[in-house]
């Protein structure tokens, strides 16, 4: 098995939709190698009738090599989700 540096990181995790993630948290010690974020998982309705359980949730966590390496992800998550186009989509499923 291939150890994932910071280099590559972003390739490695970030293969999802960037507008999918919300809320990503480093664990506190002992568990500061530990990410754990909200996966949204639109079904792609935009109708005002649609209810939030139109939305599925799923929380993911990740155990990285490294308390350094878990920052570096969750910086990078925390990135994608305040990009302005992110922050409409989640300002719409929350509206419903």
């Amino acid at each position: 098995m291939e150890l994932i540096g910071i280099s590559n990181l972003n390739e490695h995790f970030l293969n999802f939709s960037q507008n999918m993630t919300n809320c990503p948290f480093q664990g506190d010690p002992p568990d500061e190698d530990v990410v754990s974020c909200i996966f949204l998982v639109p079904n792609g309705s935009s109708s005002s009738s649609s209810s939030s359980s139109d939305c599925p949730l799923f929380v993911n966590s990740y155990r990285c090599d490294s308390a350094e390496t878990a920052e570096v992800l969750a910086s990078q998550l925390q990135a994608m989700v305040d990009r302005p186009e992110n922050r409409r989509k989640y300002d719409e499923i929350e509206a419903r």
